[in-house]
């Protein structure tokens, strides 16, 4: 007799044809609506391990499947309340650039349109952890044309203005110094370069824009701050 399958069970045998989001979906099932699992995972340090392992294996394999799987961990996580499990889960796998660095371009902006659409729903609480400094630093360590890219030039350009474009969302609301330290920081370590160009063009599309803040300006005229600007201005490129 014929069977009608929920939605759910279809998705998940849609992701087990990859044996990386398969295991997610595996380790998903069992520790939905199962406290003693979700909190064996979490003190085992499981999400953590699990991180490790997806930095590995590879890179094939990380593909539009394993995206999936895991935004439905992080539903998971979210409907279930469990705050600790969803914060090592983006701390070691979700946002872990060490992964998804490494995957073609197109998963990796699929990738980056996620976190952005989960980071402008909830702007404060990944500020403290994904905020300026974080995603400079992935710029600073995945995305400068080194010769180890996987990416293009035009690619890494690419991926280069989306994280950008996260860190000109957190410039638009309580911006704070150490932010404006960063950016500053980042400027200087790669004058001379064609990202320096693209980060001047984002901070000073910022500072025209209607949501630039007084406090941004404030920032921006601090001593040490202006002393770096005229390095930069004074450096023969």
């Amino acid at each position: 007799e014929w069977q009608l399958l929920p939605s759910s069970s279809f998705s998940d045998w849609r992701l087990e044809k990859n044996p990386v989001s398969g295991f997610l979906t595996l380790i998903k099932n069992l520790t939905a609506n199962h406290q003693v699992n979700q909190e064996q995972l979490m003190r085992g340090g499981g999400i953590a391990i699990i991180g490790s392992l997806l930095q590995t294996i590879q890179p094939s394999l990380i593909d539009v499947n394993v995206l999936m799987a895991s935004q439905l961990f992080v539903e998971l996580a979210t409907s279930s309340r469990q705050t600790k499990m969803l914060h090592q889960f983006h701390l070691s796998i979700l946002f872990d650039f060490r992964i998804w660095s490494r995957s073609e371009f197109h998963l990796q902006i699929g990738h980056i349109q996620y976190l952005a659409t989960l980071i402008m729903a909830d702007r404060k609480y990944f500020r403290k952890k994904f905020g300026v400094q974080f995603q400079l630093d992935v710029i600073r360590q995945h995305y400068t044309d080194s010769p180890t890219s996987v990416l293009t030039k035009e690619d890494n350009k690419t991926i280069r203005a989306a994280l950008l474009g996260l860190v000109k969302f957190f410039l638009q609301k309580e911006v704070n110094a150490k932010e404006v330290s960063a950016i500053t920081n980042f400027t200087f370590y790669f004058r001379k370069t064609i990202i320096l160009d693209e980060v001047l063009e984002v901070l000073l599309g910022h500072l025209e824009s209607r949501t630039a803040r007084d406090q941004m300006f404030l920032l921006l005229l601090e001593p040490r701050v202006m002393d770096l600007a005229y390095c930069l201005l004074l450096d023969e490129g």
